[in-house]
Order: C-alpha cells, then structure tokens, then sequence
C-alpha cells in the first residue's frame, strides 16, 4: 500500500497513521491509495496478487478561527452628518475575515462591535466560500458592512470601535478571534477630535439680552427683534450655539395632539446641513403642562394633549436653554374654532387618506391645528416634487428633511411625517440620503412603514381646495371661497360686462374641449399599446399595483354580474384559515352560477376588521384573476358577493385543507387526535400523483403567461380523491410561520421557496416557479417538513450562491 505516512493496514483493517487535516497538505481533502492483496488458495499453490485502488475523502472539521484579512489597517468611514437614522448603512468597502474551514461546517461564527458606548452601530456580515489553492480546498470569506443601530446624533468625531469576530466553537482563544478597528470621522474635516474649534465655524458675536422672570408683568422690556437668544456673562461660549435663533411669540391650540409641534429654531434646516443640532436642549420654564423638547435640534411639542386642552387661554411665556445660551418665548394658547370639523375619526397618521376629503374629516398625532391638511398635487401623471398627500403640518411636512421630531416619531412608531423619513417608496423618487419622498406621481399615501404614489385617477380627488397663509404665522390652511354678493347699480354695464364674461367663457370652454379630446385620444392610444404589451408579457398572479379605482371615497373594481351571488344565500359556518388581514370561512351557498345543484359547501375568502385598501384591491384582483381560470389543478371560483358589507370571494371547498397538513397528518394517521377527514399513509404512488398534478396545474399557468411566485405546499389544496388544487391564499396566509416567511420591514418573503435571483434582485419568471416547484416536491418527499433545515434565513443565499443543495431525502428512492 502506498501513501504510508498517512495509513497502515493492521490485521487487514485500514486505520490511520498520523492526523489527518482536510485543508492543509497533510494530506488535503481527499487522498487515493492503491492496495495489494496477496491470495494463495493452499500450501504449496501459486501465489496470486490483486491490486484494488480507491479514494479516501477527509472530512472538514471546525479546527481554524477567523482572521482579519489586513491585519495592520485602520478602517476609517467618513460620515456626512452627524445626525443619523436607524438601518442606514455607511459607504465603505467590505471588511473581509478569512476562515480555513470550508462553509458548512462554519457555523457559529459570531460578529460584535466593542467601545460602541452609544449602541449606535451593528455589523451586518455575509459569509461565501472561496477556493485557496488549486486542490479543491475551500475556504470561508466574511464581507462585513456597517449599519446604524438607532437613530440619533454623535457628539463627537472620531468615533472608533472595533468589530470582533469570535468562533465558539473553538476553545483555544489564540485562534479563536480576530478583530479590527474602524473609526468614523466626519467627512467635511476627518481631523477633528471633538466638537471643538476644528469642528465648528468661528463664533460670532451677539448682543446680551437679560431676563428678571418668568412672570409677564414683572418681565424686562425687550426690543423689537423677532429672535432673541440670552448667554450668561461668565460662562464660555462655545462655538456654533449661538446661531441658534427662536422666533418671540407662538401660537398653540388646545385642540393639538400629541406630537404636534409648538415652536423650533428659525434656522433648523440650515443647522442640520452644518450638523450643529446636538446642544443638550431643555424645556426649563414649564409654564403650560404637556410641553416637551427634544435633546437634538431643540423642537418643543406637544407631550400630553390631555394636560393641553386643560389649560386657560392666555399667554404663557417658556425658556429654552441650550450650552450657554437660553431662549424666553411668550407661546399664545388659544381654544381654536373647529366647529365645523366633519370628523369622520382619528387616524394613526395623516397621511394615511388618499384624498381631500378623508384627510380633512379626521384628526391625528402630530395636528397642530386639530386636523390634518391637505395638499393637492400639481402633477397627476408624471414625478413632481409637489405631489398630493395629506399632512400633519403643511409648513414643515413634506419638506424633504425628517428633523429630530419626526425621527422621533419614526422611532416611537409614530407616523409623524412618514413622507420625509419613510426609506420604502414605491412610485416615487427618494432625497439623495435615501430617506423621505423627493417627488412623487398624483398622490402619495403612507402606512406601515413605506409610502406608495400612484396617478390620481386611481384615487378619490374631487374636490379642489385654496391654501392660504395665516395672518400670524408662515402656517397654511384651507379656506373656501364663496362668491360675492353683486350690489345694485348700472345695469347697462353688468349687461356689457357678462356678455363679454360670456363671449370669453365659451372661446374657454371651446379651447378646453379641443384639449380634452386630444388627450383623451393619446390615452386611449397609450392604453391599446399597453394591451398589446401585455399579451406578450408574463403577468404576475400577486399583482401589487391595483387593477382597479376610487371614486367618491368608495372603491371601485370591475365585476362580471354573472358571477354575483346575493348575501342572503351564503351562510357562513367555521373559520378554517387566518391570517393578518384576511380568513376563510366554511359555509354554505345556495343557487351558485354555474352549478345544478341547490346547496354547495362551499369556501368564503374575506378581509378582516382593519384591512386597507390595498389588501381590498389584492382581493378583487385574485377575483378579476380566477375568473380567466379553468382547469382541474387550479383553484376554482364559484361565485362572489361585491354587494356585502366586506367583499366575499367564493372559491371550491377541498376537505383536506392544505398539502403541507395533509402531508403532516400522512405520517401518523392514528394518533389520538380525532380528525375530521381520516388521512391514510402516503405511498410512492401518491408522491407521484401528487407532483404530477401539480406540474400539469403549473404548466397551465405557465401557458397562460402567468407567475404564481409563491409555490409551496402550504397554497396547494387538496380536494376529495386526492386532488390537488394550486391556490394563492396571499391573504390569508398564517402569519406565525416564521420557518417559512422572513419578514423585512413591514413585508413577509418565502425566502426558502425563492430563486437565487428572484432573492438579489426581486426578479419573478416562469423559470423562477420551476425553482419553487422543485423544493416543493422536496416538501412532498419528506412529508412536509420545512426546506433548508437549520439552515439561517439570513445566510441561505449566500449558500445557494456557493453551491449548496439540499441533500436527497433518506426515504427518497433511486427510481424515484
């Protein structure tokens, strides 16, 4: 036998010689050894020899820790402000660790930040196999990022820490770690060391202005400046505060909610671009209970509308205090008349209406004026910068920047201006630091953490309002105009007057009408081409644009009456699928379209109390959808009632629920649970069934140009006889999967199920279902169990992307 330094035969056993090591050269990863076999059949007979070769394969072990790539490097980060938001990442190149070991068996590598005292940073680490020689060897490659943690402001630069790798499952701690430095340090001069002279512009002189009290009567006479700011004879001013300017009277209503801003520094925008925000604000004079200020940037707001609204009108005066300066501003609370608010109830967030007249009805956190306001949008087509929304304040939301308040807000999950501080929009464009809406398309509305804009057409806006500015204030509000009265006296010049009105309003009106059908031509031009298109397209089955419009504050969607079934002739029984926004429910039907018999068991598909529009438009376009569907392994529609309180979608029953529990309760079908279909054992047969119906329901779909883009056991039906049925329970899908759903922001993705690009890039295609078709017969080999097994989330893509598969099931056979 050759290779003896590594193996010995003892007693016609094969044992190693010496250790063994799979990525250094002693011997590698796999080894091949020729063996020599000696046979005589008896004494005194000839001797025969036989040679037998094969390959020994070395196994990887967790034996080598990681370590930095450039150990001697100092990574350095500039940052353009100091102010930041929470999972903002920082633009620098990847900070690489290196580990011998190969990926899989890599596991509990651990990353954390050390010296971070202001929890404001986190590593978000990727790991990937490379090969290290030309043996096959493979070796793990971590590409670190740095990320915000939370949203606040530094004090000072630079700001170092270091990230630390750490193995656990190594004891030995001389291999068990690496780490690295990296500071932070500002980009406008990367040499400052605090907020000192090297940090701020030169301080200016300003004039000393003294205070004897708070009260009015007894308080010192002042000029007639607008902005006034008081700093202690000997106290050492520090530079940069005394920019800060505050206007001298305010004006705060009872009415005014919780969050709703009081009063800020004139010149806040213009601070946040210098990054001077962060002078330890205090509310020192609490004259009105409820007030509150924030640390950074010095906005006062309201804390408690409840100890608001018990304070008697009047003038109160307050004082601001930040490093060595202090601030004195008489705030005027007045009752505010709001009689003739129509308020149709309190929102979460203003800018969740989608028109004029659901925004101005309601009131919610942030109104200064005790409702919210309404901007219309100037473009109703194309991307502008004034889009249609409504807001909490028009002066200061949108206005592209989320200062500290609304960052608090965001922070409080309160949805104080999501339009400047949202990172997910969609149909829009966001500001250069990715944060808040820059221009948007007709109206933008916002909800759960991300702010959509679509065309007007698709939302109500029928009624037109005037913005005007308040006499007091920079503030706007919404006035109505009524016509004026026509006072008595020559008749003969009201008679010239309106024939010319006359004349010029019919040459207007004749203009308009030119314009009208020239546009409405290019539409319908516009609209013939988009037809075409889409034949030729694959269109998506989870259409998340909706299909149809508002009008009047209602919804409006396309039905075909023949399909319409009246609420009276649907009971509704037991609840057999939930989720967040929607169930189905068991129940039964009389006199269906479509079918001869009088009652059908039948399954009712409908939103829950606090779904929105968007998951109403999702429901009636999976209607407008099934009704072009018609074969054996697709769900089929039996009915629906638009007419009810809540829409109902009217689908066939299938008595076994779905295949990923149908799958489960196969594997033991005599436990002591008592079910209501007896579900007997799977056999090769039904595996194969099961998969072919599938495929055939799939290539259906994949004829009709079609995407499903969620193929999985838990949206296959199975029906009596063991029929399959593909379905898309994208509303009702349970939501405590946590296996199966990886939630980002406020969105859940099957990550499991998903192709490696539809995972990058968000791509969908028919080629991207086959993906998802091959790890569900995977679930159907296995009886249900969950894809990827301890396999993070987190890290499934970068294995995919490496070569990783799923290993053949136990139970799978050869053949099959």
């Amino acid at each position: 036998m050759n290779e003896t330094d590594y193996f010995i035969i003892i007693n016609d056993t094969l044992v190693t010689k010496n250790a063994l090591d799979h990525e250094n050269f002693s011997p590698g990863p796999e080894v091949t050894l020729k063996v020599k076999c000696n046979v005589t059949p008896h004494a005194g007979s000839m001797t025969h020899m036989h040679f037998h070769s094969f390959t020994v394969n070395i196994l990887d072990q967790n034996d080598n820790g990681p370590v930095i790539q450039e150990p001697d490097q100092i990574h350095e980060i500039k940052v353009e402000h100091a102010h930041f938001r929470k999972d903002d990442e920082l633009k620098h190149d990847s900070i690489i660790f290196l580990d011998n070991d190969s990926l899989p068996v890599n596991f509990n590598t651990r990353f954390h930040l050390e010296n971070d005292t202001m929890h404001a940073l986190r590593p978000v680490c990727t790991p990937y196999e490379h090969d290290s020689n030309k043996n096959g060897v493979k070796q793990t490659v971590y590409s670190c990022k740095i990320v915000f943690d939370k949203f606040d402001t530094f004090t000072s630069f630079p700001y170092c820490v270091a990230l630390k790798a750490v193995d656990t499952t190594i004891i030995s701690p001389g291999i068990s770690m690496a780490k690295t430095k990296i500071c932070l340090v500002s980009s406008t001069n990367p040499k400052s060391k605090s907020r000192s002279d090297n940090f701020f512009p030169r301080a200016e002189a300003l004039k000393e202005r003294r205070f004897t009290s708070f009260d009015q009567s007894n308080s010192v006479e002042l000029d007639d400046s607008d902005i006034f700011a008081t700093r202690p004879k000997k106290n050492r001013m520090r530079r940069g505060a005394e920019k800060i300017t505050y206007p001298k009277n305010v004006t705060i209503f009872k009415s005014a909610t919780n969050f709703s801003r009081v009063v800020q520094p004139l010149n806040l925008t213009d601070l946040a671009k210098e990054q001077k925000l962060n002078f330890g604000f205090q509310l020192e004079s609490k004259a009105i209970n409820g007030l509150n200020i924030t640390k950074n940037g010095g906005i006062v707001y309201v804390m408690s509308s409840g100890k608001l609204s018990n304070v008697i009108e009047g003038i109160y005066p307050i004082k601001i205090s930040w490093q060595n300066y202090s601030a004195m501003i008489d705030v005027h609370v007045k009752e505010g008349n709001f009689s003739n608010l129509n308020k149709h109830g309190e929102m979460s967030s203003c800018a969740m209406a989608y028109d004029e007249f659901s925004c101005l009805g309601n009131i919610s956190i942030g109104t200064s004026q005790g409702k919210c306001q309404w901007r219309p949008p100037t473009n109703t087509s194309n991307l502008s910068k004034i889009y249609g929304t409504c807001t909490t304040d028009l002066e200061h939301c949108p206005n592209n920047y989320c200062d500290p308040l609304e960052a608090l807000g965001q922070k409080l999950n309160k949805d104080i201006c999501p339009q400047d501080c949202v990172t997910h929009v969609y149909s829009a464009r966001t500001n250069e630091n990715g944060v808040g809406i820059y221009s948007g398309v007709g109206v933008c509305t916002c909800e759960v953490g991300k702010c959509t804009c679509m065309p007007a057409s698709a939302w109500t806006t029928t009624t037109t309002t005037t913005i005007e500015p308040f006499a007091d204030s920079t503030k706007q509000r919404i006035v109505e105009h009524r016509p004026k009265k026509v006072h008595h006296g020559d008749y003969g010049w009201i008679i010239v007057a309106s024939a010319v009105f006359f004349v010029i309003f019919m040459l207007i009106f004749a203009m308009f009408r030119v314009r009208n059908n020239n546009y409405k031509r290019k539409l319908k031009e516009q609209e013939l081409m988009h037809i075409e298109k889409l034949k030729s397209e694959p269109r998506v089955i989870n259409i998340e644009i909706p299909l149809s419009s508002t009008e009047d504050g209602k919804i409006k969607y396309n039905f075909d009456a023949k399909w319409e079934v009246k609420r009276e002739n649907i009971v509704l029984e037991e609840t057999i699928g939930e989720g967040e926004f929607g169930k189905v429910v068991r129940g039964q039907a009389l006199h269906l379209p479509f079918t001869s018999t009088v009652n059908t068991t039948v399954a009712v598909k409908m939103l829950k109390t606090g779904a929105n529009n968007f998951e109403l438009l999702a429901l009636m376009s999976e209607y407008e959808m099934l009704q072009d569907l018609s074969h054996p392994n697709i769900i089929r529609l039996l009915g629906a009632c638009t007419t009810a309180e809540t829409p109902l979608l009217i689908i066939e029953y299938c008595h076994f629920g779905s295949l990923k529990n149908f799958l489960k309760l196969s594997r033991n079908p005599h436990s002591k649970i008592e079910y209501i279909n007896q579900v007997e054992p799977m056999t090769e047969k039904d595996v194969l069934s099961f998969a072919w119906q599938i495929s055939k329901g799939m290539s259906y779909l994949a004829d009709m140009k079609l995407v499903h883009r969620d193929l999985a056991a838990r949206n296959i039906l199975v029906a009596e006889g063991k029929i399959c049925k593909i379905s898309d329970f994208g509303l009702t899908r349970d939501i405590y999967e946590d296996d199966a759903y990886l939630k980002k922001s406020k969105d859940r993705v099957p990550v499991k199920w998903m192709a490696p690009e539809s995972l990058s890039d968000q791509v969908y295609t028919i080629k991207s279902d086959v993906w998802s078709y091959g790890v569900l017969c995977w679930e159907i080999i296995t009886l249900g169990a969950t894809p990827y097994p301890a396999v993070p989330l987190q890290s499934l893509y970068s294995l995919l992307m490496s070569g990783y598969r799923m290993p053949r099931p136990k139970n799978c056979s050869d053949e099959m």
